[in-house]
């Protein structure tokens, strides 16, 4: 799959453009990926509906995704909660196809990953969704992951329950990008096999 190289700028919510910048700030202090402990944006409690929490776990070389927080529009989005569950588990294999590559290159590069793509609703209006992944770790290990999830609909409102469940999910990707103009990947090389954890 290919990814564009975008930068700061091509994140179009303001809320996920502070998330990135207060990201920004502690990579650029310190080169390297910063810890999820000291991520603190402001009004990040406002957010929390939009937000999934991911701990990566690598079982036989194979990162799995966790989840520890999982926000209340996206679980009526999903149909399903994932909370104490792998990601790869919760939701449909139809679906994990399309994230599955998104969510691997955040991990193999350890830089913000963001995606543009669009579903329709049950009453076929077009809905908008706009994904940002960040990465978290220490010694060049991706160890946690959020995602912003935005949505949004031209037509102004739109029906949110199930919205990622229709029959024959396909969404359309209208963009794929590491967000890494100015940016240089981690001093440590990032590694999806370091640290592989048998459970």
């Amino acid at each position: 799959m290919v990814f564009d190289s975008v930068n700061p700028s091509a994140v179009k919510c303001m809320r996920q453009r502070d998330f990135l910048k207060e990201w920004i700030r502690l990579y650029t202090r310190q080169h390297a990926l910063p810890s999820l402990a000291g991520f603190e944006p402001a009004r990040i409690n406002d957010e929390m509906p939009d937000l999934m929490f991911y701990d990566v776990e690598y079982i036989a070389s194979e990162p799995r995704y966790r989840v520890t927080h999982e926000g209340r529009r996206l679980i009526d989005a999903y149909g399903i909660t994932g909370i104490g569950r792998h990601l790869q588990d919760t939701i449909s294999p139809a679906l994990w196809i399309y994230l599955e590559p998104i969510y691997q290159k955040c991990i193999s590069i350890g830089l913000p990953v963001y995606s543009a793509f669009h579903v329709t609703d049950a009453e076929r209006r077009k809905v908008e969704y706009e994904r940002l992944l960040l990465p978290f770790g220490d010694d060049g290990v991706v160890r946690h992951m959020i995602a912003s999830i935005k949505s949004f609909s031209e037509e102004g409102r739109f029906t949110n329950t199930d919205l990622m469940r229709p029959v024959n999910h396909d969404p359309k990707y209208t963009l794929r990008a590491v967000i890494d103009t100015g940016l240089s990947p981690p001093s440590r090389h990032i590694s999806i096999e370091a640290d592989v954890v048998e459970l």
